[in-house]
């Protein structure tokens, strides 16, 4: 009987343990996203070849102010932003992304609801931006999941598929309409040239 009460007191210790070790990960997600909330990153954006680093930070700010300018975000006031991973000399074939911090989360949301506009765009130096919400680890590993699970459904023929509160799931109709009003303005452009 007093075997069995240890036992017991170890299963309930474990339990204990794996409780406390779930609140402390939660604590720290809900820490990071904190953290994260006025963040956003630019994926794409060129980066400088130059030696000097001062030269290079001059250099992806006035980028990031040009790609906040074509997307009607001239007001957005931009706190830090700095390149992530290490810079190494001669490796401009893929640029690093951009984390940048703005003034608020108000800023934040704007420029995510307008960075739609950089996909009409046709300018050869923003093919390949793109900028999204900086996410923590739980995040881009969920994320990561839904990606895969979109990329598997297109490839067995689904169309107008999209990734929205964290599910994929088909475009809304008034989407794909203005999608193919675009198009149908560059093909009659197009014609008309």
């Amino acid at each position: 009987e007093r075997q069995k009460k240890l036992e017991g007191h170890d299963v309930l210790d474990r339990v204990e343990d794996a409780v406390r070790m779930k609140l402390q990960e939660d604590k720290e997600e809900s820490d990071d996203l904190m953290r994260r909330r006025t963040s956003v990153i630019v994926h794409g954006l060129t980066e400088s070849t130059d030696e000097k680093f001062e030269k290079r930070k001059v250099d992806d700010e006035e980028a990031l102010i040009g790609v906040l300018h074509r997307i009607d975000c001239d007001e957005v006031s931009v706190q830090n932003a700095f390149r992530l991973g290490k810079w190494e000399e001669g490796k401009g074939d893929k640029p690093r992304p951009i984390k940048v911090t703005l003034a608020s989360e108000e800023q934040k949301e704007k420029v995510l609801r307008n960075t739609k506009n950089l996909q009409w765009r046709k300018e050869k130096s923003l093919e390949g931006v793109f900028i999204h919400q900086d996410l923590t680890q739980r995040q881009r590993k969920e994320r990561q999941k839904l990606v895969l699970e979109l990329k598997e459904r297109k490839s067995k023929g689904e169309k107008d598929l999209m990734i929205a509160n964290g599910k994929v799931v088909v475009r809304r109709r008034r989407v794909q309409e203005e999608e193919q009003t675009q198009q149908e303005v560059e093909q009659s452009t197009a014609n008309s040239d």
